[in-house]
């Protein structure tokens, strides 16, 4: 009996030891949930301030400051004994104005509204543009104008803009968007011209040799946007000035044509080019898994689906190692467009470099692609004379 007397006592003592670990545990919980929560709210106040505009404004413009509830004497000691966190707003106006407004977190938009519309000098409807976060108010909105400052997450800082009411809603893109779009639009009008100057070349028929210099009359032409009768008229008109629009170059690569009709584009006649059985290049395009570079076909089932291919290999390789195949009639549109400098200006002649190997075709070389690529499909072919492959 009396050993058991230290016995009880060391397990109270342990039990005690336990509770003071447990309540050291939950302290420091309780300690850490109050830094998250901190750092939380210091990191959401740094995001508004980083965002807000500078205070400085933009040139041509001017800052009106307004003094309201939290920025002049009694109404921000109001503020202040309230526990209300004072808010700065900057408020671009449509006119490069930039407002500044102190006020409370408790505020209404409708105070909001009224300074805008007091600097503003206007009486119609605008909208208020919240940039963070993303938000559009209607000045004339009675369910707007009740909403406090700290409902919407405005404080402790935010910038707004000012705009037409007839902008609510609307998407906002950014700038890239914007200007693809313009791009759209502006090839859209520039096809429309290219084919009335396609046309005016074509009317003009035998005096595009000698009325013209260069490739000066080409110069607006885009290939990679028109279509297949545009460019079929595109490609008579530079192959009538061949000379002039085709460059020469020093036989850098040999050109094989594969698929039917391959001798009339110039397959053993014109020099540097070749014809190619469709088995051995088939058997060449599955090994290297070839893919058109625009289509991302695979250019083997082209050939076996009777497609025109043109394989073209560095002068002097007869491993075949450096061979690239493309669609006869992409490799066509590729060497269709004209040349231009680091400006963009047009210099007047067609591209004559391999798309891959940046290695130049011969003038022959050139128009026998274009000839080739332009060929109507097999299937035509073989069902008006039967040579289809």
């Amino acid at each position: 009996l009396p050993s058991a007397q230290p016995a009880a006592g060391s397990q109270e003592a342990a039990a005690e030891e336990r509770k003071r670990i447990a309540a050291t545990h939950r302290a420091r919980a309780d300690s850490n949930l109050l830094d998250r929560e901190r750092i939380r709210r210091d990191c959401l106040e740094d995001r508004n301030l980083r965002f807000a505009p500078p205070s400085a404004p933009v040139a041509g413009g001017s800052v009106l400051r307004a003094p309201t509830s939290a920025g002049a004497g009694s109404g921000s000691a109001a503020g202040s004994s309230a526990g209300e966190r004072p808010v700065a707003l900057r408020v671009k106006l449509a006119d490069g104005r930039l407002l500044e407004l102190f006020l409370c977190e408790q505020d209404r938009l409708a105070v909001v509204f009224d300074a805008v519309a007091s600097a503003r000098q206007a009486t119609d409807t605008f909208v208020l543009r919240v940039v963070v976060p993303p938000a559009d108010y209607l000045s004339d909105s009675a369910e707007h104008r009740a909403l406090s400052l700290g409902a919407v997450g405005l404080a402790p800082a935010a910038s707004l803009l000012v705009a037409s009411a007839a902008t609510r809603g609307l998407q906002r893109v950014s700038v890239a968007s914007e200007w693809r779009a313009t791009q759209a639009g502006n090839a859209q009008a520039g096809e429309v011209r290219m084919r009335a100057e396609l046309a005016r070349l074509v009317q003009a028929g035998g005096e595009v040799g000698g009325a013209h210099q260069g490739g000066a009359a080409l110069a607006g032409l885009r290939a990679e946007l028109l279509d297949a009768s545009a460019l079929d008229e595109l490609q008579t008109a530079l192959l009538a000035r061949a000379e002039e629009c085709i460059p020469q170059a020093e036989a850098q690569l040999e050109v094989f044509l594969v698929g039917a009709d391959a001798a009339g584009a110039g397959a053993g006649s014109a020099a540097g080019v070749r014809e190619l059985g469709v088995a051995e290049a088939s058997v060449l395009c599955a090994e290297r898994e070839w893919r058109d570079i625009i289509l991302q076909e695979p250019i083997a089932e082209a050939l076996l689906a009777g497609e025109r291919v043109v394989v073209a290999v560095l002068h002097g390789d007869t491993s075949m190692r450096s061979a690239q195949a493309y669609l006869a009639a992409t490799l066509r549109r590729w060497l269709l467009e004209l040349k231009r400098d680091g400006a963009g200006r047009v210099v007047g002649e067609t591209v004559n470099v391999d798309p891959i190997t940046r290695r130049q075709y011969t003038r022959e070389q050139v128009v026998s692609v274009l000839l080739f690529g332009a060929l109507p499909p097999p299937t035509q072919t073989g069902a008006a004379g039967g040579d289809a492959p």
